[in-house]
């Protein structure tokens, strides 16, 4: 094994050591009911409608990720939480490592700042998350798209990646828009006709329609991109420009610098992949990663272009090996501190710093009639601790619009859900309309409250006019229910619960 291979072993070590320990020590507010889906699913099959919350229990939901909920709940079965977070680190890095492998005809040596940043970027959006199989699959996709070799050898391979894809997760759509790409490029290259093309994309888009719910898979994608609420309701939508993450903004300075610098000397495909990527990716961030796959071997590739010219001038060589040993220690001393201040932040993978495990076993324990109202962030918790009961709303909710067949029902739960927060609906309606007699809300003033979240769901508010709702701690809820006569039964340093009186 030659030193830079193994430099780049010891690091896809190191990542996935980081990836799998962030996974089985921070639990993503969606888990739970990633979790309890599968578990559904395994137990029942395919629910026509949604069986988790008492606001929109009729509405025909779709799971664009059931397949990897159903791998989630088995792998938690046979594996436990911290295996399930093993694999999901194992399929980050698989997905780098095959995005590595693109680099074409170059010294592995060039990508490695760009490997260390997106592995450093990627920490950030990885977890025990149904995302990742998407970047896994991307990544196999521009491995097959990007090559001529493989794309004129696998191509006929594609229709069974996007079979996997279509059920792992709703990321497929953008697959579809690549493909159409690389085939548009290949047939202007003269290597494949378009009757292949054209064969070959049908075969694809066949395949997006073999699921539980046929091709209405693109429904529900088409919802969630064309929400433009959620760009600034939810935060992992929101534009990049919002982000603090600092290796993503030196990855992409140093991308974007290097690869303009080097342009012409990129194929058309590359250069139009590249920057439609980064054009999703600014437009939300949760969108960033399928860039970094992209961007991982096309910065390394801009890198030796970069030595190419430089060495044609005197000493030229030896200055260039002496400013990138300087920028890889600069890196790793700009991107180190933060990146252990992020590993050391997590709490335990039980959520008692972030949810309310302990108001959670409060309710298991102590039987109530009707509902109960929580956070948005809270609902996949409490979808997968206190199974007993729905909830108001959860992760999987924000886009779901409808015209409700019942007076007891929303036609838009997280648009009530926002007003009722911001004090913009009657609090007695909300209690009457969904017989609501449980309030589980975080204590007042928790220091935990994202701050920059708050000032960006302003701006949305007051200059965009989109109906969001800023979190001021549940303040006014808490007020109204302490008129009507409720009474706190329990609280601790995260949650507080206020209870109906039954002769309220």
């Amino acid at each position: 094994m030659t030193k830079e291979r193994l430099i780049f072993f010891l690091l896809s070590l190191f990542f996935l050591a980081c990836f799998s320990f962030k996974g089985s020590h921070f639990l993503d507010p969606d888990f739970g009911w990633h979790l309890t889906m599968g578990k559904y699913i395994i137990s029942h099959g395919i629910p026509p409608t949604d069986p988790f919350s008492y606001t929109m229990p009729s509405y025909p939901f779709i799971d664009h990720e059931w397949l990897t909920n159903v791998l989630i709940a088995k792998g938690d079965m046979f594996l436990t939480y911290d295996g399930v977070a093993g694999v999901f680190g194992l399929v980050t890095i698989g997905a780098i490592l095959i995005s590595l492998t693109t680099l074409k005809k170059r010294s592995l040596s060039f990508a490695l700042i760009p490997f260390f940043l997106t592995g450093v970027t990627l920490y950030s959006f990885t977890g025990v998350r149904p995302q990742a199989m998407s970047w896994l699959l991307f990544a196999l996709l521009l491995w097959v798209v990007r090559q001529e070799r493989h794309f004129l050898r696998f191509r006929w391979g594609l229709p069974f990646l996007f079979l996997a894809w279509v059920n792992l997760h709703g990321s497929f759509a953008l697959g579809i828009v690549t493909l159409i790409l690389a085939g548009a490029y290949w047939y202007w290259k003269k290597k494949v006709s378009m009757k292949s093309v054209i064969f070959l994309l049908g075969l694809c888009l066949a395949a997006t329609g073999m699921t539980p719910y046929g091709f209405r898979m693109w429904w529900e994608v088409w919802m969630q991109m064309s929400d433009g609420s959620l760009h600034f309701a939810i935060q992992e939508w929101l534009p990049a420009i919002f982000s603090m993450d600092l290796a993503l903004w030196l990855f992409v300075a140093l991308s974007i610098i290097l690869v303009a610098k080097n342009l012409s000397k990129f194929s058309l495909l590359d250069r139009v992949m590249y920057f439609v990527l980064l054009a999703s990716g600014t437009s939300s961030i949760r969108q960033m990663p399928l860039w970094l796959i992209l961007a991982l071997p096309m910065t390394g590739e801009a890198i030796g272009y970069f030595f190419d010219q430089i060495k044609k001038i005197p000493e030229g060589e030896r200055r260039f090996r002496i400013m990138g040993r300087a920028l890889t220690v600069l890196v790793f001393l700009f991107c180190l501190p933060a990146f252990w201040g992020t590993i050391s932040g997590f709490g335990e993978v039980n959520g008692a710093s972030m949810y309310p495990d302990k108001a959670v076993n409060y309710l298991a324990t102590h039987r109530f009639n009707g509902e109960v109202f929580s956070p948005y962030g809270w609902g996949g918790y409490l979808i997968w601790k206190l199974p007993e009961k729905k909830v108001f709303i959860d992760g999987r909710m924000p886009s779901w619009r409808w015209h409700a067949k019942s007076d007891t029902e929303s036609s838009y739960a997280f648009s009530d859900y926002n007003k009722f927060v911001d004090n913009k609906i009657a609090f007695s309606k909300v209690i009457r309309k969904y017989d609501i007699t449980t309030f589980l809300l975080p204590v007042p003033g928790d220091p935990k409250r994202d701050v920059l979240t708050d000032k960006i769901i302003e701006f949305g508010t007051k200059v965009l006019h989109l109906p969001l709702q800023k979190d001021e701690g549940y303040k006014h809820i808490m007020n109204e229910a302490k008129k009507a006569g409720w009474k706190v039964v329990y609280k601790d340093e995260t949650a507080i619960i206020y209870q109906k009186n039954e002769t309220n």
